[in-house]
Order: structure tokens, then sequence, then C-alpha cells
């Protein structure tokens, strides 16, 4: 990695040179300035319309979108909220009886915490705790990026980390960790991460760099821990591409890790493209999603090496009944040369996923929240590669196949 200057956090650059406004941004702009949906309209909507699949399996959760990082391609970023009026946010009560009809009415299994940044809410260990206590198959993971767990200058678990290894049995469930980049202070052992001098923030990746660092060693101290899952996760831009089979070595290097120390914990990769196409359909500002990010033709060959790697490396352990490391399906994994760089999957079987707000609006996609939205939306969006009953990646499959593995961990089904 080369020097990056730091930053002041709170500058919010924006890019310069911006991507092309994809075409059905117009259509999905028109339903959004004509409707205003909110609660559970969106839903009782979809399934009026018959684009509401039963059982949904999987629902995102975010008590707030808050964050104090500004990551260039963050959908949510800071830079384009600052005058945003307060948050709305519903009661942990109201949060709670929310899960218990995502689970029991419409078969959600798989809850995911998400932000913002959820570490610091209150209502993170509540939820956690909840979704616990319910009967199999629901299961629940969640995202940091590590930042708040640890102390930057010793590396140590910071007080808040305890706490949701307590209070939201932090252990017990899969925690998904931000990796963009392979950096040294995060796959050492023990010792200083990184100095919050180096928060640096660009139009490019912003905070990820930093974030990447904690998220690193984070992981390690789950395994120590024998935490039950831990994901890594690469959104892969022009400025990450050449590192990404590096963090996915890394995650071989933690799974062999938890097995030479007896640890009985699941470690696991993500990839997923830098999705600029779903956000710009709803009507994010340009300026968020810099032209230098961007997938394009000239990264297939390096797209296709990614892919055909970690492709091999996963038949090779199926082969070899070694877990699996890879936790995208193989259509996803296999198509991503295309996908990354076209981002064109239409919605053809409807919803696949639920989101809900932190004002308590349940959307039927964690981008789209209008059921009129999906008939003119395109989106790649990695999410998507959960749907074990209508993946849309399945027709790049080739050879052997295995399905997405970010399902519920405590159902009889074993996933391949």
């Amino acid at each position: 990695m080369v020097d990056r200057p730091a930053k002041q956090i709170g500058e919010h650059k924006l890019a310069s040179e911006t991507i092309q406004i994809p075409p059905e941004r117009e259509a999905i702009a028109t339903i959004q300035a004509t409707r205003r949906l909110s609660g559970w309209e969106p839903i009782v909507e979809a399934e009026t319309l018959g684009i509401l699949r039963r059982p949904t399996r999987h629902a995102e959760l975010s008590p707030t979108f808050k964050c104090p990082e500004d990551c260039g391609g963050c959908p949510d970023r800071v830079s384009l909220h600052i005058n945003d009026a307060p948050e709305i946010t519903i009661t942990d009560d109201v949060w709670k009886a929310y899960v218990d009809i995502l689970a029991e009415e419409y078969g959600v299994e798989y809850f995911m915490l998400i932000g913002g940044t959820i570490d610091r809410h209150p209502a993170t260990p509540k939820l956690m705790a909840h979704i616990l206590d319910k009967p199999a198959p629901v299961d629940v993971g969640w995202f940091t990026d590590g930042i708040m767990l640890q102390n930057p200058y010793t590396g140590n678990p910071t007080v808040l980390f305890s706490r949701l290894l307590i209070e939201g049995k932090m252990k017990e469930l899969t925690t998904h960790i931000s990796a963009d980049y392979l950096v040294p202070e995060g796959i050492h052992e023990d010792g200083p991460i990184l100095d919050p001098k180096h928060r640096w923030e660009n139009e490019y990746g912003g905070s990820r760099y930093y974030k990447s660092a904690f998220g690193e060693r984070l992981a390690r101290i789950l395994v120590q821990g024998e935490a039950k899952r831990v994901i890594l996760n690469t959104a892969i831009s022009a400025h990450n591409i050449n590192e990404a089979i590096a963090v996915y070595n890394y995650a071989v290097s933690l799974q062999e890790f938890a097995e030479n120390i007896g640890s009985h914990t699941v470690v696991l990769h993500t990839m997923s493209a830098w999705t600029h196409r779903p956000h710009l359909s709803r009507g994010d500002n340009p300026k968020n999603y810099a032209a230098a990010s961007l997938l394009s033709n000239q990264h297939i060959p390096q797209l296709q090496e990614l892919s055909a790697f970690i492709y091999q490396d996963t038949i090779n352990r199926l082969a070899n009944k070694r877990p699996r490391v890879a936790g995208n399906s193989s259509g996803f994994i296999l198509g991503l040369p295309e996908i990354a760089v076209k981002q064109n999957i239409p919605y053809e079987n409807g919803s696949s996923e639920f989101a809900v707000q932190p004002d308590g609006t349940v959307r039927i996609d964690p981008i789209f929240v209008d059921p009129l939205m999906l008939a003119h939306a395109k989106n790649p969006y990695g999410y998507r590669d959960r749907d074990i009953d209508y993946n849309p990646f399945e027709k790049y499959n080739q050879g052997e196949t295995f399905s997405n593995l970010i399902q519920t961990t405590r159902g009889t089904h074993q996933w391949k």
C-alpha cells in the first residue's frame, strides 16, 4: 500500500468526475415523487401485486443510518445527509414486534443487523438477544467495521466489545466485517492497529482502508474467542481489485488458524461489486460515485482471474472435504466479470429480501421501498445472491454448483 495523506473527517469530498446516470432513474424518480409508502404498506402492496414471495427468507434491520465514516461510494454517506432533519426511529419494543411478525408471518430465517454504524446503538444488543431467543431456524448476523470495538493504540477490545459479547450474545451469531484492503496492522496478532490520524477520506475509497485494518484484526479476535461465524466482505472497486485475492487468502488463513487452535469458528469470505447503478436509480447524488472507482471493461481480465481463482479453490475444497471459505454462490462468482461491469440484473421474480428502515418503514428490497420500482430496477447488489429460491445468478453456473452460505445456521438443511 502507498502512503496516503491524512484528511480531516468531515470534509466530505465528492467526485469530480461522475458516472453516467442509468436510464431507469427517471421512471423510479417519478414513483418516488408521486408515492409515499410507510410502515408495512410496501409489503401489503407487493402482496396485492403478486410480487411478494413467501417465504421471504432474509431481512435487514437498520436501527440507524448514521455513520461517523465517509466512504466514497456508500449510499448512506454522511456527505449526502448533513442537512437532513433528525432521524426518526422506532422504539425497541416495536423493533422486537417487527422481528416477530417477519419471522412468524413471512418466514424470515436470517436477520441482518446493519447501519449506518450500529455498534453503539442501544437497540443492537437487544435485537441480537431477541432474535437468538427465537426458535430455529431463525438466526441473526450483524455488520460492523470493528472500529468502535478495539483500541487503535493497543489493539485491545473495548468495553463496548465486552458489552455486546455479553448482552447481545455476540459469540452465538454471525459477524460480517468489511475487508476491502489487506492491511498489515490489521492482520497482526496484537499491538497497535492504525492511529486515527490515518483515517483518510477521498473521492475513491474514503475510510475503507482504515476500517479494513480494524475488521481484519476483529476477525482474528473472534476466531480466538470461538465465535460461531465470521464473514469478511470485500466490495471490489477499481482501487482494490488487485487486493481481492489477498483478502480471500487472509480469510483462508483465518480458517486454518481456527483449526490449528481448536476453535470452532466458521470463517467465510464474500465479495460484491462496487454497485452504483441501483443507488443512482433511486436518486442518489451522482457526485457520490467517482468514475475512477468504477469497474469497467478494462477490468474484465482481472475479474475473470479473481472469479476463476475463488471458484476453483472452492471446488478443490469440496472435492477434498475441506470447509468452504467462499460464501457466495457459484453463479455469482462465475458471473462476476459480467455483472460487476454491466450491473444489469432485472427483478424477474419479485422481492427476495425485506429491509426495515430506522423509522419502521419496511422496504421490499434494501434499495427500493416501493413495489412499483421493481419493474424498472436493475441491480446486481450482493444480497440478491442470498436468494436460494430464485437466485438471479444461476444462469452463470457451469460445472459443479454451490449455494450462497449466508443462510441460517440453525436449520436442518445443510447448505453446500
